[in-house]
Parts: C-alpha cells; structure tokens; sequence
C-alpha cells in the first residue's frame, strides 16, 4: 500500500519536473486509495468489490495563466506536467491566479486505523451478512433495495512550489440500507440510514445502528393516511435540515457564488439572517471523527469556522484564490476542496449546528397537528432561495403522537425559514456518521396534501 512518505516523494518529483519544464509555480495533489465494498440488492448480496487506484492532479502557473492535468499512472508524470502547461499557454491570465503559502497544520489524531487495511471482501461479506442478519431478526417487514458495507484507506499529499509539503494518511468503515416495509402487500415508504466511522472496532456498532434505524424508519412510515393542508409551522427531522436547509444555505454563503453576484446573502456579512437560536460551525478538528481532515485541497490548515453564530452570519469560507478575488489580507480559510482529479473548489468538512438549550417540547405541544418532514424531495433556487418538493415517509404530528402521511408537497422561502425557526431540539442526530444536525420548528411553510 503506497503511504503517505510516498506520495510525498511523487509530489516532490512532480513539482521540480514542473519548474525544470518552466512553470512559475507549481502543485501537485496526490491520493492512493485502497478499499473493498459488498453491496446489497433485493435483500441479498449482490457483488463484492475490491480495487485499489493512484491519482495525481499537476496544477501550474505561468504568465498568470493556469493548466491543470491529471493522471492515475506515475509513469506519465513527465507527460502529465507537459500537458498542464500546454493548457496553460492557452488560458487566459488572471492576476489571482497562483499558490498559498505553507502554512503549520496540526494533524489531527485517530483518523487512521490499521485494522481497516486488513479487512479483505471475506471479511467484509461476513460483516454483510451480519447486517442483513440482523434486520431480519428485529422484523420480517423490511424490504432492502439496495446498501452496501465497505472499508477504504485513503493516503494524500500536497506537495508545491512554494513550500506545502504535507500528507495525511485515513481510513473509514461505512454501512448503509436503502428500502422499504411490506405489510399485507401493502409498500411503506422509501426510507434511508447510513453510518460512517473510523475504527473497524466500530463495524459492529455500526452495522446494530444501521439495521435499528433501518427498521425502526420502515416500520413507521407503514400504512399512510392522508395528511393536511396549511400554511404554518413544520417539523424538519435532523436529516431534512441538513439536506434542505443547511446544504442549500452554505451553497448561498460560498465565496464563488458570491463573488459571481448570484448569493441573496452577498452583502448581510456581520448580519444577522437568521434566528438566534441557530448557530453552524464547521468542525473539522475533532479526534477520530469520519470526516475530519487536518488540511485542505491545498494543504491548508483546518480549523473550526463558525458560520452561524446567534443567526448572525459569520464569516465565508474561501479557497486561495477566492481570498485574492475579494481582497482577504487573511487568505485562505482552510476551505479547499476537491481531490486529486480536479482544481480545488470550495467546501466544508463536517457541519455542526448546535442544540436547543429547552423548550423544544412545549413548542411542539403549542404548534398543535402539524407535518414532520423526515426526508424531502425537490429543489431551491439558491439565488432567490425559493424551495418546493414533496415529502417522504413524512407524519402528521401532534405533541408526541404521530402517524406516517401519503406524500405531500411543502414550499417556502429559505431565507424565511431560517428566520422563523421557534425552536430546536436539544437531541442531536450524526448524519452518516458525518454532519450533526438536531430538529427544527419553523413558521411559515406552505403544506399541500394531496
């Protein structure tokens, strides 16, 4: 298995094969992955999958015109470097173009397990079999459409020019189920559970949490009835926030799309756009964590980044050259992303948007009969903020009591949304293991059922 001392000494060949060739500056990201999958198809195994692959990603500068090429066989690097740079006497200049500096980087522990590289395709079928085993013991009713179990160790490195030189070495176990219930003939609906973790210690626990949620969300979107049309206060479970809210929101917060005048938020910097109760936080340093990461793209430090804070927006999130476009003296904010096949864009790592501190409960008691949305299907216009979609395995709910509805459709405004939360639970969801989320009560959402 190619380490991260490695890549490291691929990248540096890389760079000085880029200056010898001309370029003025010069980056190389690498990655070697190796991993195994076993997927689920029509509650059996279906196919087991194990693969290993190289790709390197050659970035260069002259005359301020940037060419970017990419390859998966280091034989090529000398052909690699020449086609990046023939890319770059065709671009356009561009005076942000160019490379950060080297910048520390505190690496950040327990990312990597060695036991996650031992696991071949027997082990993980053995692991398989043990999930499926285990939904079929808690009930007969659930249905597996697809999932898979799967172990992957991940070496990069950032090597450049100008002085990055850094590697990091992790590694991930992931289990996730995609199905249905079937009681008396009669289909719930779709429902999805994932986990992600670090530690093939954690497979186990891992594949308990899986099945119980699993089953525990097809069992209770079985049997709909109709729901109820309104316009007024809506439940979003932890995975509705995420997927609706706070991805739609960080996509309006980006520098790119600021930069290009499309956000709604481009000029509310220091403002506050949101309720008080909400504050989202990147959190890429924690200890163990599947999806921390200790630099970025660009072999940039990480570093937690308050988005939100009290409803006030915070701060935006850029790359190196999205700090040159807008003028930031700062740089960089460690938010790079990308792989080794493509040019660094702009991410975030592990979104975090902090608990309630109480209350929850009396305000879902005083909302009276209102929908819960536990998975949504649609779209947002990122620009005006606009959302409309339907509802999946959604319930109609009143205080505690619940039962699941047919599909319905919601709409709104984001930007609304985000200021008529009422209240946020001060139970947190870990989101494929990744994103913690809790739930909201938000005002003002158009509900049509059908």
């Amino acid at each position: 298995m190619k380490n991260p001392e490695e890549l490291l000494r691929l990248g540096d060949e890389a760079v000085e094969a880029a200056r010898r060739a001309g370029a003025d500056e010069a980056e190389v990201a690498v990655t070697f992955a190796k991993g195994a999958s076993v997927d689920f198809e029509n509650n059996d195994i279906a196919v087991a999958i194990s693969d290993e692959e190289l790709a390197y990603g050659v970035r260069v500068f002259k005359n301020g015109r940037l060419g970017f090429a990419t390859a998966n066989d280091a034989a090529h690097l000398s052909q690699t470097v020449a086609d990046a740079l023939a890319l770059a006497s065709t671009s356009l200049p561009d005076p942000n173009n160019g490379l950060p500096s080297p910048r520390p980087v505190d690496f950040v522990e327990g990312l990597d397990d060695e036991k996650v590289g031992e696991l071949t395709v027997g082990s993980l079928t053995r692991h398989a079999g043990e999930l499926l085993e285990t939904v079929r013991r808690l009930d007969s009713r659930p249905s597996i459409d697809s999932g898979s179990v799967g172990a992957i160790v991940v070496s990069r490195a950032v090597v450049s020019t100008v002085g990055v030189r850094v590697a990091e070495r992790t590694s991930r176990v992931t289990t996730s189920l995609f199905g249905m219930a079937v009681e008396d003939g009669r289909p719930g609906s779709f429902v999805v559970q994932a986990t992600g973790s670090r530690s093939a210690d954690h497979f186990h626990r891992d594949i308990e949490s899986c099945a119980e949620g699993f089953v525990a969300k097809a069992l209770g979107a079985l049997n709909p009835g109709k729901g109820r049309s309104y316009r007024g206060v809506v439940l979003f479970s932890p995975q509705a926030v995420h997927s609706l809210l706070v991805s739609n929101f960080v996509t309006m917060i980006s520098s790119p799309f600021i930069r290009k005048g499309r956000s709604p938020l481009g000029e509310k910097l220091g403002s506050i756009v949101a309720s008080p109760l909400l504050t989202l936080t990147d959190r890429p340093d924690e200890r163990g964590a599947y999806g921390a990461s200790s630099f970025d793209r660009e072999g940039q430090p990480r570093r937690v980044f308050t988005i939100l804070d009290k409803g006030r927006f915070a701060a935006i999130p850029y790359n190196h050259y999205e700090a040159r476009a807008a003028g930031q003296p700062e740089g960089s904010t460690g938010h790079a992303q990308g792989g080794a096949e493509s040019l660094p864009g702009v991410g975030f790592s592990r979104l975090d948007l902090s608990p309630g501190a109480g209350g929850f409960d009396d305000a879902l008691d005083a909302a009276g009969e209102i929908i819960e949305v536990t998975r949504f299907s649609g779209s947002t216009n990122a620009v005006t903020g606009e959302f409309s979609g339907v509802v999946k395995a959604g319930f109609l709910r009143k205080g505690t009591e619940r039962r699941p509805v047919t599909e319905v459709l919601i709409a709104g405004n984001l930007l609304d949304a985000y200021q008529s939360v009422l209240a946020v639970s001060e139970d947190r969801e870990r989101l494929f293991g990744l994103h913690t989320m809790p739930a909201l009560l938000v005002d003002g959402v158009s509900v049509t059922a059908g």
